[in-house]
């Protein structure tokens, strides 16, 4: 089922933005590329704080516990980013 496709509905968008920019006559709003995952990331304690930034004095969003597991799409100085302004250490 294409409605299930995150690509499909993407384009989709896209699409629909790029006609109406179109008919408006003005310039479509270009899309930033995806981020492409890096690797995975497992979480081996418990309690792992989930931050909003990759420092210790940023905001704690909850706290992930193992087996747990998430994608990873950069690193800083040892921080994880898990998408979203989410990141571990």
């Amino acid at each position: 089922n294409l409605l299930k496709n995150p690509q499909f509905i993407e384009d989709l968008s896209q699409a629909y933005a790029n006609g109406i920019a179109a008919i408006l006559g003005v310039a479509p709003n270009p899309q930033p590329p995806n981020p492409q995952p890096k690797g995975i990331a497992y979480i081996l304690g418990k309690n792992v704080n989930l931050r909003n930034g990759p420092s210790t004095s940023s905001s704690v969003i909850r706290q992930l516990n193992s087996p747990e597991s998430y994608v990873v799409y950069q690193e800083s100085n040892g921080w994880l980013d898990l998408g979203n302004g989410q990141w571990v250490y």
